[in-house]
């Protein structure tokens, strides 16, 4: 093991050559920050794949001895800003045992779905019916005419839709937001929905965030800290270092940072990288959030990553 000290209060990493050179060369696997912020320490890991820029390891239930006792899995962070004509969107890829506290099910899970070309749902909760809800909702707007009467199947169906079906389900334990575009009098116009058995809200409100998860709280804070203006480009690399901070502090959030640009007609991704390439890219950004901290490094041969659990120490 391989400890590497942040002491100067300038970056993140003391020693950033050295770090550099661990953590990119071949069988560093997993990467652990003790991090210091508001009085409390506190301890985050991340995982590699040991070869090519750390990219996520993933565990399965089975290997956990977890099956029939670690529930559905769930952990997220979703944060959805409109930026005139796009709308960004931005998630996490890591899905944890509702059940058993810090274990990883999956570091690659899937928390974003496509309805239709211009309509998004990004989701937290129960992994396992959000998709379920989802893959119902795709279908329906499929036959707008026949179901809704209605001649174009727009982001309005979709969260209408997505409503039902939670209040459907018995006990539905998760929540989404759907993005997307509603053509109106041959313009089209972003629209945002945050939906669970309790809600059905719309808000579109230009560059402000909208968070959903787990750790959507602490990418709340950070975006809203940090903005300096309503900049697209600058939005964009502040929505990467909002879902790093959340993955900071919160075990459930980890693996693939993804950001997707959603235009009236069509999207693309952005940005996908693992959140231990995000923190290398963006150390300098985080010399306040995490003036005092250790950054520990292991070989890929010690044991296979599938555990996370953050300790928090206060009034040390």
């Amino acid at each position: 093991m391989t400890a590497v000290e942040h002491g100067n209060g300038k970056c993140i990493f003391y020693d950033q050559p050295r770090i550099a050179k661990l953590s990119f060369r071949k069988g560093i696997s997993r990467v652990q920050v003790f991090y210091h912020c508001g009085g409390e320490i506190g301890v985050a890991r991340w995982a590699g794949n040991g070869g090519h820029g750390l990219g996520a390891v993933v565990s399965d239930g089975e290997a956990l001895g977890c099956v029939g006792g670690c529930g559905k899995g769930r952990g997220a962070t979703n944060l959805v800003v409109i930026c005139d004509d796009t709308i960004l969107v931005g998630v996490n890829t890591r899905v944890t045992c509702g059940q058993r506290k810090g274990f990883i099910l999956d570091e690659k899970a899937k928390k974003s779905f496509t309805i239709s070309d211009n309509i998004l749902a990004v989701i937290a909760g129960d992994n396992s019916l959000c998709t379920e809800m989802l893959t119902y909702v795709k279908e329906r707007l499929k036959y707008p005419v026949e179901i809704h009467r209605e001649p174009y199947a727009g982001i309005r169906l979709a969260a209408l839709e997505a409503w039902r079906y939670c209040n459907f389900v018995t006990k539905f334990d998760g929540r989404a937001l759907i993005v997307g575009w509603e053509k109106k009098d041959e313009s089209y116009h972003p629209l945002t929905y945050l939906v669970s058995t309790s809600e059905l809200i719309e808000k579109s409100t230009p560059y402000e965030a909208l968070v959903n998860g787990s750790g959507g709280q602490h990418a709340y804070f950070y975006y809203e800290v940090y903005k300096k203006g309503n900049n697209r480009e600058e939005i964009f690399e502040l929505m990467k270092r909002a879902l790093l901070f959340a993955a900071i502090f919160d075990e459930n959030i980890g693996g693939i940072i993804r950001v997707v640009k959603l235009k009236p007609l069509g999207y693309y991704e952005l940005y996908h990288q693992s959140v231990l390439n995000v923190l290398f890219y963006h150390y300098n950004d985080f010399a306040t959030p995490l003036s005092n901290s250790l950054f520990s490094v292991w070989y890929n041969s010690d044991y296979e990553y599938t555990h996370e659990l953050s300790v928090f120490i206060k009034h040390l």
